[in-house]
């Protein structure tokens, strides 16, 4: 389900691009990210193997302006292909809001074309869903080939849904946007009809935005005015409601909103997923790579708890993967090259007995989900950063 920040007013809508191995999925992220404009996409993030296919996801999140006063934003993801990549591809999946499968027309690809459109059923199934309940578009890709096979007999083949279906030659951008127009259409279409008869983004859920901005300065000065005349301790960052017994420590107090590059803001806990590939630092120096992976856990207790799982190669030999729990400590605005940059803020749960890293990490909103890890190792500090990019403590 879509996934809506009422602090920022935005929108965030994933698209999965599902399909078998060199179909073209990537080359339709690919054209998207070359042909619009800079200020409506974000930066495309690649992990593929060496035969340059995808290996975990490419990450494109486009901003395409407001619906009823939130901005909506589409994240396109696309699948590895491959067969021996089912767990990733149903992964991946998880939380779609619409897919688009890329067919190969090329004849001798149909078996290929029909084993993907079953394992996209069957991972649709693995979370209670189904092609009648979400929204999907079918692209007919590499019509340019001398062996395409006839529409209708694809039609028939691979769309038996009758969902809306687009001819494409990606490599030449054809037929690219059509296809993401479309599914666009439909996601929207299904966000609309999703909040008929319940919360409207445009009337209770922009209200409940607004109540929580109309908190005013004086009404915060005399909450803690009431807090230091009772010789309360200083307040702490707000964490969701737990249970008693499942209640976790409270993450640390919040620098102050005057210290440089650093104020405090506060939204509801996001369905967040983050899968990327990061340097590995310590000491100030990069000596590996990473794959960092933070995805929710659900319970009706833990609402806030989060799993951080790392898989590392360090001096391009030595492997490691760790995990830990993340619990959820709300939103902050940090100062990035002299722009107010949303970023979620985690702190690592406290476990008897356990190994303590002192782990925190920090997200950027919807839009682009780079994520931030810092712990304390042998000898120095260990950063991970999004690969390529400077280090926004």
């Amino acid at each position: 389900m879509a996934n809506i920040n009422y602090a920022f007013k935005e929108v965030s809508c994933k698209i999965v691009y599902y399909g078998p191995g060199l179909c073209g999925k990537t080359t339709n992220l690919q054209v998207i990210h070359s042909t619009i404009p800079p200020k409506f996409r974000g930066e495309l993030i690649s992990l593929a193997t060496e035969q340059d296919r995808t290996l975990f996801f490419d990450f494109l999140p486009l901003d395409l302006g407001e619906v009823k006063g939130f901005k909506t934003k589409f994240q396109l993801y696309t699948v590895p292909g491959q067969v021996y990549y089912s767990a990733t591809r149903r992964l991946v999946l998880k939380g779609a809001d619409g897919v688009v499968f890329v067919a190969d027309s090329a004849a001798d690809r149909m078996k290929e074309n029909c084993e993907s459109l079953v394992d996209f059923r069957e991972n649709l199934e693995s979370y209670g869903l189904s092609p009648d309940t979400i929204p999907w578009v079918v692209q007919f890709n590499k019509r340019d080939l001398p062996n395409t096979v006839p529409r209708e007999e694809m039609e028939a083949l691979l769309n038996p849904d009758r969902v809306p279906s687009f001819e494409a030659v990606a490599s030449q951008g054809i037929g690219v946007k059509e296809t993401l127009k479309g599914i666009a259409a439909l996601v929207l279409r299904r966000l609309s009809e999703a909040t008929e008869g319940g919360p409207r983004l445009g009337s209770s859920l922009e209200r409940k935005a607004a109540a929580a901005a109309t908190e005013t300065a004086s009404a915060r000065s005399q909450k803690v005015s009431l807090t230091a005349s009772a010789a309360a301790p200083a307040p702490t960052v707000p964490v969701p409601p737990t249970t008693a017994a499942a209640a976790v420590s409270a993450p640390p107090p919040a620098p102050a909103a005057s210290a440089p590059g650093f104020s405090r803001t506060s939204s509801e806990v996001p369905d967040l997923h983050v899968l990327q590939r990061c340097d590995l630092h310590w000491a100030g120096l990069r000596i590996g790579t990473a794959v960092v992976e933070i995805s929710r856990r659900a319970s009706s207790e833990r609402k806030g708890l989060y799993v951080l799982t790392s898989e590392s190669t360090t001096l391009g030999m030595f492997r490691s993967g760790w995990e830990c729990a993340l619990q959820w400590g709300g939103e902050e605005a940090k100062v990035v090259e002299q722009h107010n940059v949303s970023f979620y803020r985690f702190s690592e749960v406290p476990t008897e007995g356990g190994k303590e890293r002192s782990v925190r990490a920090w997200v950027k909103n919807a839009f682009d989900k780079a994520c931030y890890v810092s712990y304390r190792g042998a000898g120095g500090m260990i950063r991970l950063m999004p690969a390529g990019r400077k280090w926004i403590g």
